[in-house]
C-alpha cells in the first residue's frame, strides 16, 4: 500500500510548515524586541533624570539661559560660551542617554517590523 500524499498536498504541508517556522521566528523576535524596548525605555528615562540633575548641578543650564538673554554678548564671545557649555555638560551621562535612545529606537523599529510580518502572516491563517 502506498501511503504517500499527493504532490499537491505534500507541497501544501511543506509550505504550511515553513510558514509556521517563520511565524515562530517572528514571535521570538517580537519578544526580544519588546524586552529590549522596555528595558531601554526605562533606562532612558532614568538616565534623562540623572542627566537633568547633573546638568542643573553643574550650571550648564545657566550658561544656556545666558545665551537666550543676551544675544549680542553671545555673538561676541561665541567660542568662550561654547567652551563653557561643553565643560559644564555631564558628557558621560549624555553619552549613556544617547546610547539608550539609539537602542530604544532600534528595538522599536525591529518590533514594528516584526508586527507587520506577524499581521501579514496572521491574515493568511485567519488567526
Amino acid at each position: 500500500m502506498n501511503q504517500n500524499p499527493s504532490p499537491k498536498l505534500y507541497k501544501k504541508i511543506i509550505q504550511r510548515l515553513e510558514q509556521e517556522r517563520l511565524l515562530a521566528s517572528v514571535k521570538r523576535n517580537m519578544a526580544y524586541s519588546s524586552g529590549f524596548l522596555l528595558l531601554s525605555a526605562v533606562g532612558f528615562f532614568v538616565g534623562t533624570k540623572i542627566f537633568y540633575t547633573e546638568a542643573v548641578a553643574s550650571g550648564m543650564f545657566n550658561f544656556i539661559m545666558l545665551g537666550f538673554t543676551d544675544i549680542r554678548v553671545l555673538s561676541q564671545n561665541f567660542s568662550e560660551f561654547t567652551l563653557s557649555i561643553i565643560q559644564a555638560a555631564p558628557i558621560d551621562t549624555l553619552a549613556l542617554v544617547l546610547f539608550l535612545l539609539a537602542i530604544m529606537l532600534g528595538s522599536a523599529r525591529s518590533l514594528f517590523g516584526a508586527l507587520s510580518i506577524f499581521r501579514g502572516a496572521s491574515h493568511m491563517h485567519n488567526f
